[in-house]
């Protein structure tokens, strides 16, 4: 009998943020930006530079 073999989903590698001061070679201070995934949590978020886009946000 053959085996069958269901892949998962690829995670999602870019997030939506919004920018809480502006960041070099990215954006200013409250612009909507789209980073890598690795690249917000392990830069932006730690140094509270910015914040994933939720509805209320908006």
């Amino acid at each position: 009998m053959p085996m069958l073999v269901l892949a998962q989903k690829k995670a999602k590698k870019t997030r939506k943020i919004i920018l809480k001061q502006d960041v070099t070679d990215l954006g200013k201070k409250g612009q909507l930006v789209d980073v890598k995934a690795g690249y917000y949590r392990n830069f932006l978020l730690p140094t509270g530079r910015a914040q994933i886009v939720t509805p209320d946000l908006l």
